[in-house]
Protein backbone atom coordinates (compact mmCIF):
# COMPACT_ATOMS: atom_id res chain seq x y z
CA UNK A 1 0.00 0.00 0.00
CA UNK A 2 0.95 3.77 -0.33
CA UNK A 3 0.90 5.26 3.77
CA UNK A 4 -0.19 9.50 3.75
CA UNK A 5 1.71 11.61 5.78
CA UNK A 6 -1.29 10.97 8.70
CA UNK A 7 -0.61 7.67 8.68
CA UNK A 8 -3.48 6.00 6.35
CA UNK A 9 -2.70 3.30 3.94
CA UNK A 10 -3.89 4.04 0.57
CA UNK A 11 -5.10 1.34 -1.83
CA UNK A 12 -2.69 0.64 -4.59
CA UNK A 13 -3.26 -0.76 -8.37
CA UNK A 14 -2.45 -4.44 -9.31
CA UNK A 15 -2.55 -5.77 -5.78
CA UNK A 16 -2.63 -9.26 -7.32
CA UNK A 17 0.58 -9.35 -8.70
CA UNK A 18 2.23 -7.58 -6.67
CA UNK A 19 0.80 -10.51 -3.90
CA UNK A 20 1.98 -13.05 -6.28
CA UNK A 21 5.56 -11.96 -6.10
CA UNK A 22 6.00 -11.64 -2.02
CA UNK A 23 4.05 -15.31 -2.56
CA UNK A 24 7.13 -16.38 -4.89
CA UNK A 25 9.33 -15.10 -2.28
CA UNK A 26 8.15 -18.00 0.25
CA UNK A 27 6.79 -14.69 2.41
CA UNK A 28 3.04 -16.27 4.07
CA UNK A 29 1.63 -13.24 5.45
CA UNK A 30 1.11 -9.84 3.96
CA UNK A 31 -0.43 -6.57 5.19
CA UNK A 32 -2.20 -4.70 2.57
CA UNK A 33 -4.51 -1.95 2.30
CA UNK A 34 -8.39 -2.35 3.37
CA UNK A 35 -9.79 -1.07 0.55
CA UNK A 36 -7.65 -3.49 -1.76
CA UNK A 37 -8.41 -6.69 0.58
CA UNK A 38 -12.01 -6.84 -1.03
CA UNK A 39 -10.60 -7.35 -4.70
CA UNK A 40 -7.92 -10.33 -3.20
CA UNK A 41 -9.29 -12.09 -0.19
CA UNK A 42 -10.08 -15.23 -1.60
CA UNK A 43 -7.45 -15.67 -4.41
CA UNK A 44 -4.60 -16.54 -2.27
CA UNK A 45 -6.18 -18.72 0.07
CA UNK A 46 -2.77 -19.74 1.26
CA UNK A 47 -1.12 -16.72 2.19
CA UNK A 48 -2.34 -14.82 5.19
CA UNK A 49 -3.94 -11.42 3.76
CA UNK A 50 -4.21 -9.08 7.22
CA UNK A 51 -6.27 -5.83 5.70
CA UNK A 52 -5.34 -2.01 7.23
CA UNK A 53 -6.41 1.29 7.12
CA UNK A 54 -3.12 2.99 8.96
CA UNK A 55 0.13 2.65 10.12
CA UNK A 56 -0.85 2.28 13.85
CA UNK A 57 -2.78 -0.71 12.89
CA UNK A 58 0.55 -2.24 11.83
CA UNK A 59 2.95 -1.35 14.70
CA UNK A 60 -0.18 -2.53 16.73
CA UNK A 61 -0.18 -5.68 15.17
CA UNK A 62 3.89 -5.98 15.43
CA UNK A 63 3.89 -4.73 19.15
CA UNK A 64 1.69 -7.95 20.11
CA UNK A 65 3.96 -10.54 18.75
Amino acid sequence: GEASLNGEVRGVSFIESRIKEIQKLGIKKVFIPLNNHQSVKDIFPQMEIVPITNIKELFRYINSL
